[in-house]
């Protein structure tokens, strides 16, 4: 149930034209939530837009500081409208809690970044031939995808994140016509940093990262999803999570206030105009 949900997030931020940090900052969120929580309890598909709207913040992508225009634009971006904006402000608590307001996270991409440009002004300087910018960004971009694809596993709570690019690194360099090359480069880093190393270790590792993203019988995931969702239903505690019902209820409660506001508004406006009008014809 959690990595269905993870598959989803990628989606969730490119249609609210949100960074890939944010995208892996959400999914960090999300995972670590679930560590000491029950989805027995706390519904994934409420708790999935309120970690997208928790890491706007955290990375700085919250409109400007206008959160509360973050958190409609989100809302609004869930097809079946089942989540509004008071649902991710009243669950942006419980997701803090969980998480112990713990929102430091490291990613590898970051190493990743580095290590890309450290090959590429290597492979230049020995004057490797056809490794050009583009094949350096081409090599960066691969990785990022493959990044994102381990996120929806295990791997980011098991592994440290200079481990996980140099794994990364090592898998994508395969798709490359310059692989020996680059991994000759990655080695030379390693035995200076670490000291002596075996490259079959190293790539045993990256075999065993590049196991994480196998894929899995997605028709038959969807047959277990329905039958979980439907057990989840009778279980769930009702106090801890609204009904449709009342999430209907709760939108209309907003939209009522916001009329009010509104109107509000208005009538001060007018009694400003009028007192500006009543004071010009005393002048």
């Amino acid at each position: 149930m959690i990595r269905k949900h993870l598959l989803m997030m990628p989606a969730l931020c490119k249609v609210n034209n949100l960074s890939d940090r944010v995208c892996l900052t959400a999914s960090m969120f999300f995972k670590r939530f679930y560590l000491s929580c029950s989805i027995m309890e706390e519904d994934p598909k409420i708790m999935l837009p309120t970690a997208v709207f928790l890491a706007c913040k955290v990375e700085e992508e919250d409109g400007g500081g206008k959160s509360n225009g973050m958190a409609w634009k989100i809302a609004d971006s869930i097809e079946d409208g089942t989540i509004n904006r008071k649902v991710l402000l009243d669950n942006e608590m419980r997701l803090l809690l969980g998480l112990k307001c713990d929102l430091v996270v490291h990613h590898p991409s970051k190493h990743v970044f580095n290590f890309v440009r450290m090959i590429g002004k290597k492979l230049r300087e020995r004057k490797v031939a056809g490794f050009q910018p583009k094949q350096e960004k081409n090599l960066f971009d691969s990785c990022s995808r493959l990044i994102t694809n381990l996120y929806a596993t295990d791997a980011p709570l098991l592994y440290e994140p200079p481990e996980l690019a140099i794994a990364v690194l090592r898998i994508c360099a395969r798709e490359t016509q310059h692989s020996k090359e680059i991994n000759n480069v990655v080695d030379e880093y390693i035995k200076q940093r670490v000291g002596n190393t075996n490259t079959k270790d190293i790539e045993a590792f990256a075999d065993k990262i590049l196991e994480f993203c196998k894929e899995q019988d997605e028709e038959e995931n969807v047959k277990m999803i329905k039958r979980i969702r439907r057990l989840l239903k009778r279980c769930r505690n009702s106090l801890s999570q609204p009904s449709p019902e009342e999430r209907e209820r709760q939108k209309l409660l907003e939209d009522e206030e916001d009329e009010t506001k509104e109107r509000a508004q208005k009538r001060q406006k007018r009694m400003n105009e009028e007192s500006m009008l009543l004071g010009g014809g005393d002048i």
